[in-house]
């Protein structure tokens, strides 16, 4: 049987947002010449170059195979997080709304589950026995589809 493996990073649209953050907030840090001012432009740029860093460093790890489906967040995950076959109650591709649904993204919780994505509006829906729902992104829904297909039987 065939298994799946994606790699996801957030979009270069969003990493270059934070960077013009960086070189705005830098640009002020240097313009600046009040003690309480400078100390909050620092404050700010520290934040930014967090964020710039955090935006180049995560990434989104899925794997379909035979057990199940396994998943991991860089830098939010030390381990895996797997979702086995006989847990899963329903596994569908579909098309949803991050911003509505799960209020972006990264990882988020909204009010129809768990999501961890890093761009686009394609994912994985989870049903889990327990009750969880978890949504996975994908940039290959008909590849991540004929695999999950291929495991899961409804």
């Amino acid at each position: 049987m065939k298994t799946y493996f994606e790699h996801q990073k957030f979009s270069k649209w969003i990493s270059s947002i934070s960077l013009g953050l960086v070189i705005f907030f830098g640009y002020l840090l240097i313009k600046t010449y009040d003690t309480s001012t400078f100390l909050g432009m620092l404050i700010a740029e520290s934040i930014s170059v967090l964020i710039f860093i955090l935006f180049l460093i995560a990434k989104l790890i899925t794997q379909i195979d035979k057990d199940g489906i396994t998943i991991k967040f860089i830098p939010f995950h030390l381990r895996q997080i797997k979702y086995n076959w006989i847990d899963i109650e329903s596994c569908e591709i579909r098309k949803y709304n991050p911003i509505l649904e799960f209020g972006g993204w990264g990882v988020r919780h909204g009010f129809k589950g768990k999501a961890y994505n890093v761009k686009g509006n394609k994912g994985i829906q989870l049903q889990l026995k327990n009750g969880n729902r978890i949504m996975i992104g994908t940039q290959n829904p008909t590849e991540a589809g004929e695999v999950i297909d291929s495991y899961f039987k409804t």
